[in-house]
């Protein structure tokens, strides 16, 4: 259960805050929410994707796209914010490693 936390905010006010505990259900789920969000994956060559679930939609389309269009790579902002040219077969590593990265959270 979520249980709530009378907090004193910045301006002197107090208001209720939702605390989660990981060993109840919905604490889980907002724990695991959190790592998600925040998942990044370090492919071979050591290029580090944003690994979210937005993120492998993105790549996924992007793998997509490159092959329809016959291209082997374009540009993209990586997890630390520096745009690389990245390849379809580095899309296709960061694809796998995400999905697997999300896996482990789920199941472990």
């Amino acid at each position: 259960m979520i249980e709530k936390k009378l907090t004193e905010v910045k301006t002197g006010h107090f208001k209720n805050v939702p605390v989660f505990k990981e060993d109840q259900p919905e604490g889980s789920k907002a724990i695991r929410a959190e790592d998600l969000n925040g998942l990044t994956v370090t492919i071979d060559n050591g290029k580090v994707f944003d690994a979210d679930e937005m993120s492998q939609n993105r790549i996924s389309r992007t793998i997509q796209a490159l092959e329809f269009a016959g291209l082997t790579s374009t540009i993209w902002r990586l997890a630390d914010n520096t745009d690389s040219e990245v390849t379809l077969d580095e899309f296709k590593e960061a694809l796998l490693k995400s999905l697997e990265a999300q896996a482990s959270l789920w199941f472990n």
